[in-house]
Formats: structure tokens, sequence, C-alpha cells
């Protein structure tokens, strides 16, 4: 089986904010929300091919995501 070779894109920009609130002294809300990227495991991909046209959508979706928090901290 031939597999064509190709040229992924992982040049996007990724967002990451953090706010934390004291409404009293030993007490604090805490909200991020962040966005991240990890180059996936190619081996793994090439190994489980069906058809060859799937490795760059395999590729592209198994590299980027999303999280979310939201947290307290602290003691009243």
């Amino acid at each position: 089986m031939r597999v064509d070779g190709g040229s992924p894109d992982f040049d996007e920009t990724l967002y990451n904010a953090g706010v934390v609130w004291r409404p009293v002294k030993h007490w604090s809300l805490f909200t991020s929300y962040s966005e991240g990227f990890a180059i996936p495991d190619v081996g793994r991909v090439l190994r489980g091919i069906d058809t060859p046209r799937t490795v760059g959508r395999q590729l592209r979706e198994s590299a980027s995501h999303r999280d979310r928090q939201y947290r307290d901290r602290g003691a009243l």
C-alpha cells in the first residue's frame, strides 16, 4: 500500500486567559480558559491506517485541546 505524504499545518494561534477575584481577604474565585497543542503519536496513526486519505484528518483531530476551569480556594 502506498501512503502519500503531506504537509500538515501546525501554525494555529492558541488563547489562554485566567482571572482571580478575591471578594473577601482569605477566599478567592478562579476561572481560566486555555487551548493547547501536542504533536500526535505519528506511529500510532500510521499503524492504524485503513485508507491512505485518513492520515491527515487523524493528525489534525488529535492535535489540539481546550480546557475550562472554575474553582474556589481559601477558607472563610
